[in-house]
């Protein structure tokens, strides 16, 4: 089975599915909340999935805003999309535009040249939490989401394979940290939220697999935090890849 009919299957099992949504958190996780849509389903490349070159996922915060038509957040939809946007019209610093410069870095050695528009196929991206709150300004999402949605991560990631872990923001680095604590995942190179700022990285053991974890700010980390830690860091990590 293709590794994205997998995942699609897996989120069915786990009721995150959008076109399935039977979560038995959901009435927690929207209450209070006039403007929550349900799940999304991750972004996996057509050549991540191929696997010729180091697979790098993303793990990032939850989506920002999203859509209220669930069709437009499954798996295929999401690629679709992804594949054929214009990166090169997202304004700089922006989080799509950013994730696709740091894949572009992190591949230069099997990719050189790779142009923006051309990056997408080639790494994938998930959410730490699968549902929106669409908060003004595509506000981070309560801490709640995140909390519930980590149990659904791990099998998430044994599916998808990576060679190459990347969190992006503080709550996706809790999330693998939580599954280090319940023994879910295990580590063969610690690494903490302080030391990733000046080029720290951890080694990962996911299901049988050695995994190269990245500890990244958020692209829309206050101040200039997020663009000091891309001068120091992805180059480091680039070799290291």
């Amino acid at each position: 089975m293709a590794m994205l009919q997998q995942v699609q299957r897996y989120y069915k099992m786990q009721g995150i599915s959008p076109m399935h949504f039977s979560c038995r958190r959901k009435g927690e996780c929207e209450a209070d909340c006039s403007d929550f849509t349900g799940p999304k389903e991750p972004h996996i490349g057509t050549k991540y999935e191929i696997g010729r070159f180091p697979r790098i996922l993303f793990l990032s915060l939850d989506s920002g805003r999203e859509s209220r038509e669930p069709s437009r957040r499954t798996a295929p939809a999401v690629r679709r999309w992804a594949e054929n946007v214009d990166v090169e019209a997202i304004p700089k610093r922006r989080h799509w535009r950013v994730t696709h410069e740091m894949a572009g870095e992190l591949l230069k050695a099997y990719k050189p040249g790779l142009k923006l528009n051309e990056i997408a196929p080639f790494f994938a991206h998930s959410n730490a939490a699968k549902c929106c709150q669409n908060k003004l300004g595509k506000q981070q999402a309560d801490k709640k989401l995140f909390r519930k949605c980590s149990e659904y991560i791990v099998g998430e990631l044994k599916i998808l394979r990576p060679d190459v872990l990347v969190t992006q923001g503080r709550e996706a680095f809790n999330t693998i940290e939580l599954a280090l604590r319940k023994r879910e995942i295990s580590s063969l190179r610690p690494v903490t939220w302080e030391s990733a700022k000046t080029g720290g990285y951890g080694e990962l053991v996911i299901g049988g697999r050695k995994v190269l974890w990245f500890p990244s700010l958020h692209p829309q980390a206050r101040g200039n935090a997020f663009q000091l830690q891309r001068e120091r860091c992805w180059k480091r990590w680039s070799r290291k890849v």
